[in-house]
């Protein structure tokens, strides 16, 4: 699944085919399948590509290895069943998020409305989430970072785009996956946390 991530994040932002052939992407050759191995491709290789000799960038295994250790935490918590599905790919999305808007700064709508229809069907078959509490909690994500939009263009008039409208379609979607009043905890966490994450981004560059 962190591969195909890593190529989902890839082509969209260089509106590339989601499916066909892997390529190298400093170069123009195709990939052989050892080269694309989750983790292993890119330790065979030594961080770099044995065709080209191209930098792989660390985020690859980064993204393949924390995603492993997310699934299989969530294994430990859910078991087998539909609940370990559904978490799965809220994660996966998630995961699809932050790699996009960490690489590409950006947040597409696609991958947002993607979740939130998954997110919605989840609520409908997960019996501690529901159809109601899935809608309030994104009408009270919403609502929460759309103000904290409209304040922070207040605050930060001469900077062009102090929060992004990507950020407030997914705190929609994050309000669906977890519904109320799950939500509130994690809109209390959060900012915690997207401090810490923004602090290694910048320390990794």
């Amino acid at each position: 699944v962190g591969v195909g991530i890593n190529i989902v994040s890839t082509r969209l932002a260089r509106t590339r085919p989601l499916f066909g052939a892997l390529g190298c992407t400093r170069s123009s050759h195709k990939l052989m399948l050892v080269q694309a191995l989750p983790i292993v491709g890119y330790a065979l290789q030594g961080g770099k590509c044995s065709t080209c000799g191209h930098k792989i960038s660390i985020s690859y295994p980064a993204v393949e290895l924390g995603l492993g250790l997310l699934y299989g935490a969530l294994y430990l918590l859910d078991g087998i069943g539909a609940q370990l599905l559904f978490h799965a790919l809220y994660v996966a999305v998630l995961v699809l998020v932050l790699v996009m808007d960490w690489k590409h700064r950006d947040i597409y709508l696609s991958v947002i409305g993607s979740g939130v229809l998954v997110a919605l069907l989840g609520s409908v078959l997960l019996p501690e989430i529901g159809i109601v509490s899935a809608l309030v909690g994104a009408a009270v994500a919403g609502a929460f970072f759309l103000l904290a939009y409209i304040l922070a263009k207040l605050i930060f008039p001469r900077i062009e785009e102090p929060l992004g409208v990507g950020d407030v379609f997914l705190a929609l979607m994050m309000g669906v996956m977890l519904g109320f009043p799950n939500i509130v905890g994690a809109l209390l966490i959060g900012p915690l946390l997207a401090g810490a994450i923004a602090i290694l981004m910048l320390v990794s560059r």
